[in-house]
């Protein structure tokens, strides 16, 4: 595994893959969008005030969260312009969060590069310190075929969503481990990205 490719705890922002993060769950219903997001239903004097897990009513088991076989070909569109802000993130993915080519930063990132992960300031030059200076990671080899697992990427207009699987602890039995889903958004302006968003909280 690449240093700071995933289930590493190196990076908390700019790639919440890296280091996952929990979204809270509404009461009353599961986290639209997510395969494995913990079902849960409402009702009064269940666990944790109320808030019962599927498990615990003889809910059937969520389904686990898989990588699509083929990633690449998430990345591409028959439509241009989706395609090109497609491959600007799997560059981003690849080239800079995994083989930590941060000379590259600057033909995927803006200069401003806003981020919205309450972890990290905006700003590209941020980003590359972090990882050059303050982490001091060291650039290997551009791998062939992206790591991450991804699940799916969606794009429409400007924007292009990533989901990946991130697998953690059960809370119930420290042997055990599930599934679920991470979501990154970003914005392409002018051939790079130029805002972030993911559900991180702070740390």
């Amino acid at each position: 595994m690449p240093t700071g490719a995933p289930g590493s705890s190196l990076w908390p922002f700019l790639a919440p893959h890296i280091l996952p993060s929990l979204a809270p769950t509404r009461p009353g219903r599961a986290s639209q969008g997510d395969d494995n997001a913990e079902q849960v239903r409402w009702s009064p004097g269940g666990c944790d005030g109320g808030l019962e897990r599927a498990d615990d009513v003889g809910g059937a088991s969520p389904e686990a969260v898989v990588a699509a076989p083929n990633k690449e070909a998430l990345f591409t569109s028959p439509d241009p312009l989706l395609n090109a802000n497609k491959q600007v993130v799997y560059h981003i993915m690849r080239d800079l969060l995994e083989a930590n080519n941060w000379d590259k930063a600057d033909q995927f990132l803006t200069e401003r590069y806003i981020q919205h992960n309450p972890n990290v300031p905006s700003g590209r030059d941020t980003v590359v310190r972090f990882f050059t200076e303050v982490l001091k990671l060291q650039p290997t080899p551009i791998p062939e075929t992206l790591k991450t697992p991804v699940v799916f990427v969606s794009a429409e207009g400007d924007l292009v969503t990533v989901a990946t699987v991130r697998t953690e602890k059960d809370p119930r039995d420290a042997t055990k481990t599930y599934t679920t889903t991470r979501y990154d958004t970003r914005r392409i302006v002018d051939g790079k990205a130029d805002e972030h968003w993911d559900s991180a909280v702070k740390q």
